[in-house]
């Protein structure tokens, strides 16, 4: 998460007073302190050889320390010593080669790690305070008090309440707050200029050249930095030594960091499985793990929409036109925000040219099974020729065969996966990918005029190595339409997805209200979706609605998916100008979502319910 959506986030639970007063606290400007990436503050620069300011290791005029033998004139890659190991302390070996067993940093008893032991994980003696009560000998993870006051450190109230005068930062004397102390000397703004004031409040403003440390009460330092005689490390609340030279585990070691849980790595083995298109010729003997418990006419039962109701159909052309481009920008903004997705018209394609992407489509599905599978997709990766990833044998698999090529960059498109056969196929798909390219330009810069921002706001945040997905689904008929599913429900993980639909053949359905409707064809027009990304950067105003596919017992059906991607560097989070007091931020910020996407998919979850705050 960003500082900036931090700061919001932590202003929304204080009172006017209280952000009025901390609105005008500044970071620490003058050296030894910079603000760091983690809200904190860090000294300029501290060799990590001479354990000094002003430079780096690598350029450290003084003789070089080994880290591994401790001794002067050569560094650790150069050293003839043998390697201590950190779990046995033996020399010879690393703790990654260690043969024997781990050592755990808490207790000092062998058999297991810090982050699973037993034993009160605070050390006796440790003085670090409880963040939760401000007592010693536990920590905020386990403490069973009530929550207490940060200002003042007595329960029954919280900060921004509380009734006693505000405690200094800086002193720790009450009275005043710590751009007010009679100790500090206050810059007059951030840059170190005096007058005007700082870019956020009044006169004063500005950073703090005095800062007292509360370990030994001197001025110049902070008590993490403190080198006097009762200097306190932070990891493992030992004296004598700093938390970046405790040999001791790392303190958040000890507890599972907080992530977004992965349903299936990328190392675990695949089981092989069977064209879809294969299975058919013995339909009497549907494989297990397609059918579902739903029985009757239950995957069919979806509803029309109404007339009142119904999916939106846009019109790309009158977006465009100064004339009627604000009526169809509310259209959009109503079909994003209560559907999630709507049919588009008029997108300067001809129908003609749509009928050639559907054909090439079906002449490779028709080839033979060893022409096709020359295109096959390799294990434990989604490109090329072929269905589900199959990680174990209880997951329901989807009933179709699919064609997954990247597109777009340039750069990054595998053309051995690329069919051969039809002679047209690669002409047909990168036309087709340059017309969507530019649609995808039109629809981002389109969602983000809806909602009253710059037109480049998406496009800015998806990146200029943006990625560009095409899948070729074919859905074979299937003798129990009943107890299969084409594509079990889900919701894309891209920003927009494109689908060109089956000119006659039936089948998509979108969850609206705890309810499934159908999706009407309408000819030659695309059906364009947004996804988990764009219901993220839209802090929940645009949706990612829940579809799936079933399957006819009669007829084939052929689609085609197109899924714009966000360049996987970058961060993904809900835009600034989207989040304020009446509308919290709900996601958490994150980056190469399509990574996880389809392991969740794979196991019939939704990875969106994980990056929800």
């Amino acid at each position: 998460m960003s500082s900036d959506s931090r700061s919001r986030s932590r202003s929304r639970s204080r009172s006017p007073m209280d952000r009025k007063i901390r609105s005008d606290r500044f970071s620490y400007r003058d050296a030894p302190y910079r603000r760091d990436s983690r809200r904190g503050f860090s000294r300029d620069n501290l060799c990590k050889n001479c354990k000094r300011p002003g430079h780096y290791a690598r350029e450290c005029p003084n003789v070089a320390i080994c880290h591994n033998c401790g001794l002067p004139g050569h560094i650790a890659s150069e050293c003839t010593t043998k390697s201590l190991c950190w779990n046995c302390k033996e020399p010879g070996h690393m703790a990654s080669n260690c043969p024997n067993e781990g050592i755990c940093h808490t207790c000092g008893k062998a058999g297991h790690r810090a982050r699973e032991c037993t034993a009160p994980p605070m050390p006796p003696g440790d003085l670090r305070l409880c963040n939760n009560c401000y007592k010693q000998g536990h920590i905020a993870a386990e403490c069973t008090n009530e929550k207490a006051c940060n200002n003042c450190r007595k329960t029954g109230h919280l900060a921004r309440d509380c009734p006693n005068d505000p405690i200094c930062n800086l002193c720790n004397v009450s009275g005043h707050v710590a751009r007010q102390c009679p100790k500090a000397n206050v810059i007059g703004d951030r840059s170190g200029g005096g007058g005007g004031g700082g870019a956020r409040g009044g006169g004063g403003g500005g950073g703090y050249r005095d800062v007292i440390c509360r370990n030994c009460q001197q001025l110049g330092h902070m008590s993490r930095d403190c080198m006097g005689p009762l200097m306190i490390c932070h990891n493992c609340g030992g004296r004598g030594h700093l938390a970046y030279e405790c040999p001791s585990g790392r303190f958040m070691d000890r507890y599972p960091r907080r992530t977004l849980p992965v349903m299936a790595e990328s190392g675990d083995k695949e089981i092989a499985g069977t064209p879809v298109q294969e299975l058919v010729l013995n339909p009497q003997n549907v494989p297990k793990s397609y059918i579902y418990e739903e029985g009757g006419s239950g995957f069919r039962d979806a509803l029309l929409p109404s007339q009142d109701d119904d999916i939106p159909v846009i019109d790309l052309h009158r977006l465009s036109s100064p004339f009627t481009a604000q009526h169809e920008l509310a259209k959009l903004h109503h079909a994003l925000h209560s559907w999630g997705c709507f049919q588009a018209i008029n997108h300067g394609m001809e129908s003609s040219f749509l009928d050639k992407v559907r054909e090439v489509s079906k002449q490779f599905f028709q080839l033979p099974k060893e022409e096709k599978k020359k295109c096959a997709r390799e294990p434990n990766d989604i490109e090329g020729y072929g269905n589900d990833i199959i990680y174990s044998k209880q997951q329901r698999l989807d009933w179709t065969d699919r064609v997954y090529l990247k597109v777009l960059p340039e750069d990054q498109r595998q053309f051995k996966f690329w069919p051969q056969s039809p002679n047209d196929f690669r002409s047909t798909v990168l036309q087709y990918t340059e017309s969507l390219r530019l649609l995808s330009e039109v629809i981002h810069k389109a969602m983000a005029k809806s909602l009253n921002l710059e037109e480049n706001s998406f496009l800015n945040e998806t990146g200029e190595r943006s990625n560009m997905f095409l899948r070729f689904n074919y859905y074979p008929p299937c003798p129990m339409p009943d107890h299969v599913l084409g594509v079990k429900p889900h919701a894309d993980g891209s920003t927009i997805t494109f689908l060109l639909q089956d000119n006659e053949v039936e089948g998509l359905q979108v969850l609206k209200d705890d309810q499934w409707f159908k999706v009407p064809i309408i000819p030659a027009a695309l059906l364009i979706n947004v996804g988990d990304q764009i219901e993220i950067m839209s802090n929940g105003i645009f949706r990612s609605p829940v579809h799936r596919v079933v399957i006819n017992k009669e007829k084939e059906r052929l689609t085609a998916a197109m899924f714009c991607i966000p360049d996987p560097e970058k961060v993904i989070k809900p835009l600034d100008k989207l989040v304020d007091e009446t509308r919290p931020i709900l996601y958490r910020p994150v980056k190469n979502y399509v990574e996880i996407y389809f392991q969740y998919y794979q196991q019939g979850k939704r990875p969106m319910e994980a990056s929800k705050i």
